[in-house]
């Protein structure tokens, strides 16, 4: 009922109104104050919806008839004081003109927080690309400001691998005619299909090559295994495992001799002018005569590397794998009278491994924070930057940094004016708060402070603050469950892209997804704790993706170029500019935040990203899983698989060593946030109750939302002080809670 100590309020561009009577329907709505069980920041609604006539009504329909269901006006609601007789707030939101109805003289529609929070529930799951200049409505926004990352490489292992897949038999001849008594060269490749290819742009299948006689003339680019280095390449490594039995046919054969080789070979930058490296020629079985060999009853030939061959190719070299035939034979004329050799191979098998220490050139690309990430959505969202978030602003996290693939690589695109432009950065709000939470639990909600709202992604301590905030005093509870959701019976941490590559690149790729399974198994079964990134951290995926350069691959398109990889990164140097300073980053390396070089992984001194391996993810988010686990403390929270590498193993100082495929005790896992009960109770209103849960609270220099502290409160089931968090209170004529217990 209207009086005095009440006022609503409509406000919008067309002007202020303060309304003569309550919207009706206002006495059946209740208030409701809201934690999003999936997100845990808190939200405030109305659940009813409300009815104008008179003034209101003309200005509603006013504001309906020019903007449509986007005419955004505001509602509110003050209260006086029941002692100090001030105005204060009790309730602000937005008019939802899309629930518009015109009945019986009224105007309809519901009311909601509105602002900010609409958007972002409207937008949650849209991409956008951050390069844009304008918001959601056209309006223009300043350029995005961009970063650098240096990256001076990661070694990456390369192991492909080549067989004689579908080839049993073949036959190698002799060399080219040539004068009497001299000898004459034939080179047969041994024939090899590429099973597993790390390095496409090196490792082929090898042909032999012939004249149309049928007799081999000069070496071929087509005889490699290994094809033109394009670079200086790192220590490669070629184990070769083969055998076979043979059989000579010729004609007027005076000496023959047989042997299987690995020849080094150069050429120019085209191809051309191909030789046989001085000194280039490994003799790896010299088998001698082989029409020796074949009067033995067709002797099986084989050989094995015993340590595998080691050199470092250098830019244009390549290598070959065969047999080597050199004799002589007694000449004729004409030339189809001339002696010959062929050697008729049978029982072939072969396998042959390439192992590469593969190192690439130090590279440049852009980058922006998480932060900025967060800073330009809210940006789109609504023309102006409000996006708070301390943990990506100056906590430790501060110095995570993105960017999509095609940075990694120094794409550019043109646009419909063949104007070279950038290549697009593209998040989405759910991805930002996913790829954050995977790595440390955090959470986010909407402040407001007076006409100002703010999106708040913060640690999920910030939404669940440990000191009292309200006092409810006596409450009567009116049940107590199960939180039966928080017992989970598997948990899942890591990235959804990793360790999956076009090349062959092995299992050393740790952040992938890693399994683990818990002591639950009564309460919900199947109930899994799942925080995964649709982000990437993989080195190996920045390693692979780098070394796809624009100037090299530049017509080549590769899966990454729209992914958004993160790195862990460290800030080394900035430099001034009109609109803030660029910033200057290197990846971190295991010395900048562990206390023993890290074990189980393949070159250590560059891996990156080490912090964020799911592992020690799984360790960062144990204070909130771990509410229905505590009371096992002497069992252990077990691993069952992993999509990479499992063995890597990591120490922070002061912390026990931390392994991928390690199983957790949980008695040392972190002290829980909450027990698993819910509490449901009521409280007759008090209007002081209610502005202490809508006020808040200056803490360690912030100020915090009073419904994100702990409620303490005496049950009338016990008797006994408790302590609670928020989850649900729905304020009426009464006070209806929803509470989660405070662990402890």
């Amino acid at each position: 009922m209207f009086d005095n100590r009440i006022r609503f309020i409509l406000n919008s561009k067309f002007g202020k109104l303060e309304l003569d009577q309550d919207p009706m329907g206002w006495d059946d709505t209740k208030l409701l104050i809201g934690r999003s069980e999936k997100t845990y920041g808190i939200f405030v609604n109305l659940t009813n919806n409300l009815r104008f006539t008179g003034a209101a009504k003309e200005y509603l329909e006013r504001a309906f008839k020019i903007d449509k269901v986007q005419a955004n006006v505001k509602l509110t609601k003050l209260v006086k004081h029941p002692q100090t007789d001030e105005w204060n707030l009790s309730f602000a939101g937005y008019l939802e003109l899309s629930t518009r109805k015109i009945k019986d003289g009224y105007f309809e529609c519901d009311v909601m927080e509105g602002g900010l929070r609409e958007l972002l529930v409207s937008n949650i799951r849209e991409k956008f690309e951050l390069n844009r200049t304008t918001d959601i409505k056209g309006n223009s926004i300043p350029k995005l400001n961009t970063d650098k990352v240096s990256i001076q490489g990661r070694e990456i292992y390369l192991l492909s691998k080549l067989r004689n897949e579908n080839v049993q038999e073949f036959t190698a001849h002799s060399g080219k005619w040539n004068s009497i008594d001299e000898d004459r060269t034939s080179f047969h490749p041994l024939p090899l299909n590429v099973i597993a290819n790390a390095d496409p742009e090196n490792i082929q299948p090898p042909f032999p090559t012939y004249e149309l006689d049928d007799r081999w003339n000069d070496p071929s680019m087509a005889n490699m295994f290994y094809y033109k280095a394009e670079r200086d390449m790192g220590r490669t490594r070629f184990s070769i495992n083969t055998s076979f039995k043979l059989d000579v046919t010729g004609n007027r054969i005076n000496d023959l001799n047989l042997k299987l080789v690995l020849d080094r070979y150069i050429c120019d930058d085209n191809g051309d002018n191909l030789r046989l490296q001085e000194g280039g020629r490994t003799i790896l079985k010299d088998i001698g005569d082989p029409r020796r060999i074949d009067d033995d009853n067709e002797q099986l030939i084989s050989y094995s590397t015993t340590t595998p061959l080691e050199f470092e190719p250098k830019i244009n070299e390549s290598f070959a794998l065969g047999l080597l035939m050199v004799g002589q034979f007694g000449g004729g004329f004409p030339i189809r009278f001339d002696g010959w050799a062929d050697v008729h191979y049978s029982d072939y098998n072969a396998k042959v491994t390439v192992a590469v220490d593969s190192f690439y050139q130090r590279t440049k690309a852009k980058a922006i924070t998480l932060f900025e990430a967060g800073q330009r959505l809210s940006e789109i969202y609504t023309g102006k930057p409000c996006f708070e978030s301390s943990i990506l602003s100056s906590g430790k996290w501060k110095d995570l940094i993105t960017m999509p693939g095609g940075w990694l690589r120094n794409l550019a695109k043109t646009d419909e004016q063949g104007k070279v432009i950038e290549w697009p950065i593209t998040w989405s709000w759910e991805d930002l708060y996913k790829t954050l939470n995977a790595i440390t639990p955090v959470a986010y909600g909407i402040i407001s402070e007076g006409a100002k709202q703010k999106l708040v992604l913060e640690n999920i301590d910030y939404f669940f603050q440990r000191y009292v905030t309200v006092d409810l005093g006596e409450i009567q509870v009116e049940e107590r469950t199960t939180a039966a959701e928080f017992y989970y019976s598997s948990i899942t941490t890591g990235y959804t892209k990793g360790g999956d590559y076009e090349r062959p690149l092995g299992l050393d790729e740790y952040n992938t997804q890693g399994n683990w399974i818990t002591p639950v198994t009564v309460t919900v079964p199947g109930n899994k704790f799942e925080v995964l990134s649709p982000s990437r951290t993989d080195s190996y995926g920045v390693e692979d993706a780098r070394r796809r350069q624009y100037g090299e691959s530049a017509e080549e398109d590769s899966p990454y170029d729209k992914d958004n990889f993160v790195i862990d990164a460290k800030e080394t140097g900035s430099i001034s500019r009109s609109t803030r300073a660029a910033k200057f980053y290197e990846p971190k390396k295991w010395q900048d935040d562990f206390e023993q070089r890290p074990t189980g992984v393949y070159s250590p001194d560059t891996a990156f990203n080490l912090r964020l391996s799911p592992a020690n993810n799984l360790l960062r988010h144990s204070r909130w899983f771990n509410g229905g686990l505590y009371y096992m403390p002497e069992d252990y929270v077990r691993f069952s698989s992993s999509e990479g590498n499992s063995e890597l193993m990591t120490q922070l100082p002061g912390e026990d060593p931390v392994k991928e495929n390690a199983d957790f005790e949980i008695g040392k896992l972190d002290r829980p946030i909450f027990e698993p009960e819910w509490i449901k109770a009521k409280l007759p209103f008090d209007q002081t109750i209610l502005e202490k849960i809508q006020g808040h609270t200056e803490s360690n220099g912030k100020r915090i939302n009073n419904y994100y502290g702990m409620f303490k409160y005496v049950p009338s089931d016990t008797g006994i002080e408790e302590r609670a968090f928020m989850f649900k209170t729905e304020v009426k004529n009464e006070f209806e809670f929803k509470l989660l217990r405070v662990f402890g």
